[in-house]
């Protein structure tokens, strides 16, 4: 990644310095220590030690120079989990609402920051980082501007960089080291990488002091499916697929209303159990049901519930 390739036009001598202290960062190597900590067995501790004392992020990376942006109080104040390589550990992404900023962090045979700036959305499939404008405010549109990158264990590759600002469009692809003006350049790209991709306000965030989503990350159970539902004499008998990973039983949850308003829960605590007759209910009355998995999971020496979600609804109408 060449930071001086990004567009000649418009860009402030400011937005060199900045990308090149993070690449500085980025490149910068783990000393023993820290990649020994780093081992594949120890990501939830490593990951908690950040999280208890988010400043040792600059170990892996140089964020200290934010004190000139956001003075002496700058800090990152949640974080989320997310496997966007699928090599079957998550990255960390530390979140500050304040600042706009999110640093990623990767795990395996070491730490490293992957990178930081104004991070917007996520693209599962592709798996890569979609950066929306420059959180520094150096050259570019920002409204129309985008950096794409693709992640890899622990490489971050800067693919595409696009920008649409008064009627002029620009594509530098670094991949092949071109760059382009087309119109129809840019709509590809942001048809294809950046519209499709997910937003990271719809990922789970936690305050850093909360540690539930480091004990609860790879302890969900998938959903299950309503097999079978059977009208009883005021009531219903449902049947479900059972889960037999990370599972310690089922919730079923009904109600008289397809929008499950006023719904009654029903917990079943045998994860060998299939299904359950649920009576007491109105004679001829239609009834939505619901079910869910549920796991335990211990957070700060205390038992938490984990869920799965629901499975789709389906509906019945109870005998006289």
């Amino acid at each position: 990644m060449e930071c001086s390739k990004k567009r000649k036009h418009g860009v402030r001598a400011v937005a060199f310095i900045l990308c090149a202290v993070f690449m500085a960062g980025l490149l910068s190597p783990l000393n023993a220590r820290q990649a020994q900590a780093a081992s594949k067995q120890n990501w939830r501790s490593a990951y908690k030690g950040i999280l208890a004392d988010w400043r040792k992020v600059e170990r892996y990376q140089d964020t200290s120079y934010l004190k000139q942006y956001f003075g002496e109080g700058y800090r990152f104040d949640r974080y989320y989990l997310y496997d966007l390589d699928k090599n079957g550990t998550p990255e960390l992404f530390l979140n500050s609402r304040g600042m706009g900023l999110t640093v990623v962090l990767t795990y395996k045979n070491g730490l490293k920051s992957l990178g930081y700036e104004a991070l917007d959305r996520i693209h599962k499939g592709k798996k890569e980082l979609i950066v929306h404008g420059h959180w520094h405010g150096a050259g570019g549109s920002g409204t129309d501007e985008w950096s794409i990158y693709r992640v890899s264990g622990n490489k971050l590759s800067l693919t595409y960089y696009i920008d649409h600002m008064a009627g002029y469009y620009y594509v530098y692809d670094y991949r092949k080291n071109t760059s382009s003006d087309s119109r129809g350049a840019y709509k590809k790209i942001y048809k294809e990488h950046v519209k499709p991709a997910s937003s990271i306000s719809g990922f789970k965030k936690y305050k850093l002091s909360d540690q539930t989503g480091l004990a609860v990350y790879g302890k969900k159970p998938a959903k299950t499916t309503v097999r079978g539902l059977t009208a009883k004499k005021k009531g219903f008998r449902v049947k479900w697929k059972k889960r037999k990973v990370n599972t310690k039983g089922y919730e079923i949850q009904y109600a008289g209303n397809r929008k499950f308003k006023n719904a009654k829960k029903v917990t079943v605590r045998k994860k060998g159990s299939t299904a359950k007759t649920i009576r007491g209910l109105k004679g001829k009355k239609r009834y939505y049901v619901r079910v869910r998995v549920y796991n335990t999971v211990k957070v700060n020496g205390k038992t938490k519930n984990v869920y799965s979600g629901w499975s789709a609804r389906k509906s019945v109408v109870t005998k006289k």
